[in-house]
């Protein structure tokens, strides 16, 4: 009787091992978060939000950052669920405190607007450099944008042109238009 337990023990533990289980279950390698995230992105590229969202909410179970973001963004354009700021803030807002940048520029797009939370350009400014500092090219055009329109900061147009300049570095179009416009209107040196 020992040898079956035995048998049975190690029979288990080398299933485990393997990344099957011991009782008939499907014995196929679970996904990892980052694995389910990918196929959310495939699923999604497809239009198939259904099949996307149940992956991103495997993957987000995971703690996987970028799926937060990602459930957040749906939430936010309304993609495959009805669009919703605050339930888009819920899953920014864990996604971002994980350093995930396209969550704190969309974070700083709602606390700029007022969408889903109290209006704060204060707090926009926080999330917008928090992006602005892992080279997000629209966070840096944001933060100009704060800076030129002396929004939750003291008006700079040399500010402003700085954070624009990366922008447009970084290949934000819009970001060399407003530069021109500064330019023409005598704000900023060429």
């Amino acid at each position: 009787m020992k040898k079956i337990i035995l048998s049975v023990l190690i029979l288990c533990l080398c299933l485990a091992a393997c990344g099957g289980t011991a009782f008939g279950d499907d014995s196929t390698p679970a996904l990892s978060a980052e694995e389910l995230w990918q196929a959310a992105e495939d699923a999604g590229k497809a239009e198939d939000f259904g099949k996307a969202l149940e992956y991103l909410q495997q993957s987000a179970a995971l703690g996987y950052a970028k799926a937060w973001e990602t459930l957040g963004s749906f939430y936010y354009y309304g993609k495959g669920v009805e669009q919703s700021c605050e339930k888009a803030l819920e899953y920014f807002q864990p996604a971002a405190e994980q350093g995930v940048p396209q969550a704190q520029l969309r974070l700083g797009m709602l606390y700029a607007d007022g969408l889903g939370v109290e209006q704060s350009y204060e707090k926009a400014l926080e999330y917008f450099q928090l992006a602005a500092e892992q080279g997000v090219p629209e966070a840096q055009a944001a933060l100009g944008m704060l800076y030129l329109e002396g929004l939750g900061v003291e008006q700079s147009y040399e500010k402003a042109a700085e954070y624009l300049r990366q922008a447009a570095e970084g290949g934000f179009e819009k970001a060399d238009e407003a530069l021109n416009s500064l330019f023409k209107e005598g704000h900023i040196p060429a």
